[in-house]
């Protein structure tokens, strides 16, 4: 079944570098970038600060100082998307969108607080600190809708945006449901979707807390292992313009994979909610391959193979998450873009960090060590679940390769 929607350009920004490719080339060689570092108590996965670098020119010196960290990432991911697919002419600006999948990061202020302190001791009262520094640093920084802001006045501010947060998000495939509804609805004829995951302290204690990290980045710790016991924090960002094919072709666009079905559920049980998203998907085939949330977490592994595990069947499966780490905010996203590069390259690379498959896991088939041929492939699920296994959500997306 097909919809005629269809993804015409991705990017990615994550801690094996920018662009897909270097993230292709870190899981087929079955590269790790989870380390132990001094700034979390668990092993993680960053991202280069160099690899940000802020837009020069015109309007964006004036209101640099307004942006967050998760607003640098989602920009500098959005901008090469907007490049490739080519700005729609002014006719047609009031049938694009924009949809943003950002979390909250209360941590912005902690890089205020030395400099603030600093000032007190330099005689400047407190009033006329705040005055003078707070709209460098002020919480309107960690504001989601702030990020709406910068990436709408990138593509020129072409149509409205709308952002996500909270358990709709589901690693951004919450933002691609809705895109595609935007779409298949005749609402909007485009939609930019952009997600950023800056990882920060206060949300990932929290998160611990529910479902523990791991603390052990080596073989035989990563997902679907006998012997995870956790996934690990990462950072990431990335970008998607999801279109109507017909829409891009006249602009001489290829699309580079359609998108033929996604949906999102929030239920009591993750379970509960990834069965939802398999009885939407009763009239598509059984997927080709499987590219999975695949946290590494004992009970969220379980969960997914349990039930996503019935659609897939037998299908390839792999994860990125033993090679960057889970950004919470935008992880389908990521793994949307190298599931579109999958059935382009029709070859599926290891998961990292695994070395013994967990046998508890049912009758699913990861790839283990070296990259497998899928040389028939057609179709790639996605499926992603959100962070809390209680008051859960679940989602899953199903990509077709474009033929020519």
């Amino acid at each position: 079944m097909t919809t005629g929607i269809a993804i015409t350009a991705a990017e990615v920004i994550s801690p094996a570098g920018r662009g897909i490719a270097p993230l292709w080339r870190a899981m087929a060689t079955g590269k790790t970038c989870v380390r132990q570092r001094d700034s979390l108590p668990w092993p993680n996965a960053v991202i280069d600060p160099g690899l940000l670098a802020w837009p020069r020119g015109g309007p964006w010196a004036d209101v640099e100082k307004y942006a967050g960290q998760a607003t640098r990432w989602a920009l500098a991911a959005a901008l090469p998307v907007i490049e490739r697919a080519g700005r729609a002419e002014p006719s047609d600006a009031t049938r694009c969108g924009t949809v943003i999948a950002v979390g909250w990061s209360p941590d912005e202020l902690d890089d205020a607080l030395p400099f603030l302190t600093e000032s007190g001791r330099n005689g400047r009262g407190l009033p006329e600190v705040l005055y003078d520094e707070a709209p460098a640093f002020s919480s309107i920084r960690a504001i989601p809708s702030t990020t709406g802001f910068f990436v709408s006045m990138a593509s020129g501010f072409q149509g409205s945006h709308v952002v996500l947060n909270g358990d709709a998000v589901v690693g951004g495939m919450g933002a691609v449901a809705l895109a595609s509804r935007l779409i298949a609805s005749d609402e909007l004829d485009r939609v930019l979707v952009v997600g950023a995951s800056t990882a920060s302290s206060a949300g990932l204690a929290a998160r611990h807390r529910e479902e523990p990290f791991g603390s052990r980045a080596r073989a035989g710790h990563g997902p679907f292992d006998v012997g995870r016991a956790g996934a690990f924090p990462g950072q990431a960002a990335a970008a998607l313009m999801i279109e109507r094919a017909s829409t891009a072709q006249e602009r001489d666009i290829c699309p580079s994979a359609e998108l033929l079905a996604c949906e999102t559920f929030c239920a009591r049980t993750r379970a509960a909610a990834a069965y939802a998203v398999i009885a939407s998907f009763e009239h598509q085939l059984a997927p080709d391959v499987w590219w999975a949330h695949g946290a590494g977490a004992p009970l969220t592994d379980s969960e997914e193979c349990a039930s996503f595990g019935l659609y897939a069947g037998m299908a390839p499966v792999t994860s990125s998450k033993g090679t960057i780490g889970l950004a919470t905010e935008c992880s389908a996203l990521v793994d949307l873009a190298l599931a579109v590069e999958a059935l382009h390259r029709r070859s599926m690379p290891p998961t990292a960090l695994l070395d013994r498959i967990d046998p508890m896991l049912g009758a699913v088939d990861p790839v283990l060590r070296v990259p497998r041929n899928v040389a028939h492939t057609r179709t790639a699920l996605v499926t992603s679940l959100g962070p809390d296994p209680i008051a859960a959500s679940a989602g899953a997306a199903l990509l077709g390769r474009w033929e020519k």
